[in-house]
């Protein structure tokens, strides 16, 4: 009797154990608390960063990345910080949320309008799906 009272609760949570993982992984990453934490915590500095370069006060190497300063650090994992395209009309910044491999990374993407700039400067091969999670912020799952 004590056996079966034992394999039966060890059924119970091994059901609920699975259920919880499956409930888990299929919570999208862009409504996790950790990515929404990480959107709201430094979105003051991002779009500070934003208006420093379009006015041209950032460095920017040759592979359109963004030189940090010790003021922006942070504000993107590895402090990778990309311009797709940034002038008056159009801007569109990603930074970096999770490293994948071999090229499943996470972004935050900023666009001064809407999916269309984000999409017109990615090759549709490299990204899985484009989500708006705010006002001009969309998260980028990469394939």
């Amino acid at each position: 009797m004590i056996k079966k009272l034992v394999k039966g609760l060890i059924f119970v949570m091994l059901v609920f154990l699975i259920g919880l993982f499956i409930v888990w992984s299929i919570t999208p990453v862009y409504k996790s608390n950790k990515f929404i934490k990480f959107l709201n915590s430094k979105e003051e500095l991002r779009l500070e960063l934003i208006d420093e370069i379009r006015n041209g006060k950032i460095d920017i190497d040759e592979n359109n990345y963004v030189i940090i300063a010790n003021k922006y650090n942070g504000i993107a994992k590895n402090n990778r910080v990309y311009i797709k395209k940034c002038d008056e009309k159009e801007c569109v910044v990603s930074f970096l949320y999770k490293s994948g491999f071999p090229d499943e990374e996470q972004y935050l993407y900023y666009s001064s309008a809407d999916e269309k700039i984000i999409e017109k400067n990615l090759d549709k091969s490299l990204y899985n799906y484009i989500k708006e999670v705010k006002e001009h912020w969309y998260f980028v799952q990469y394939n």
